[in-house]
């Protein structure tokens, strides 16, 4: 199995990965099925936060995140979330940080007030 069709696994379908890391579900059809599309760089961290570790950077861009050159722990993994419940859904996590996005809204709005 292709490490992005295991990424779409782990986090319950195409559209819900799509929601997890700021793009169109579509996008991840292309990179899916068109032939010789990768995933985009820019999207292989996310992939890799949303899989929590499960799917790294490195599996989906050996090209761009080569094995080697990689930390046994990377800090961009879980930033704000606790991983450390092993029984977090990708749905909970994705909810809790919509909640903590939205709370960043209202507390920017009201600075500006």
């Amino acid at each position: 199995m292709h490490s992005l069709e295991r990424a779409v696994q782990i986090a319950g379908g195409q559209t819900a990965l799509a929601r997890a890391i700021g793009t169109r579900q579509a996008n991840i059809w292309n990179w899916l099925n068109r032939s010789g599309a990768k995933v985009p760089g820019e999207f292989c961290i996310p992939i890799e936060t949303a899989t929590q570790g499960l799917v790294s950077r490195t599996d989906l861009r050996p090209d761009l995140y080569p094995a080697e050159a990689m930390p046994a722990s990377s800090p961009d993994i879980a930033v704000g979330v606790d991983l450390a419940q092993p029984n977090t859904s990708l749905a909970d996590l994705v909810s809790e940080i919509e909640d903590m996005t939205e709370e960043t809204r209202r507390n920017l709005k009201g600075a500006r007030s």
